[in-house]
């Protein structure tokens, strides 16, 4: 013998319409895409370390350059960072449309790309590349 709870649930799917079953589904995964994109960690352009130094992190595939002293904004201090780097100096609260903030950097690998004519995805899915 079923319960009432059983035969109320069973009644209720039997009722509803295909088109009312796809529109909750699409409700379901609209909800769960904004949940995951709340979720979803910041894209950061340089990490703070313990020991007062930071890393910068490449905008184009999020290698992490050596701890550098920071300059007066807390950002990488370029010219105490590895040969190859290269920032794109911003106020240090410009916030940019992907949610990071500050100056953007680039590491030795993918300025050696861009600079052979590559076109590069960025992490926030814009693309970048070299104008001659």
């Amino acid at each position: 013998m079923q319960t009432l709870k059983q035969v109320a649930k069973a009644h209720r799917f039997a009722v509803m319409q295909p088109a009312a079953v796809q529109a909750r589904n699409d409700e379901r995964l609209a909800l769960a895409a904004a949940i995951d994109q709340a979720n979803a960690p910041a894209l950061v352009n340089h990490t703070p370390q313990r020991n007062g130094r930071s890393r910068a992190i490449c905008q184009c595939c999020s290698k992490q350059s050596l701890p550098a002293a920071v300059d007066s904004d807390g950002e990488p201090d370029l010219w105490r960072m590895a040969r190859g780097w290269s920032q794109a100096p911003l106020p240090a609260d410009y916030r940019h449309s992907d949610g990071s903030v500050g100056s953007t950097y680039t590491c030795p690998a993918c300025n050696a790309r861009l600079h052979r004519g590559e076109t590069l995805q960025l992490r926030a899915g814009n693309a970048m590349r070299e104008v001659q």
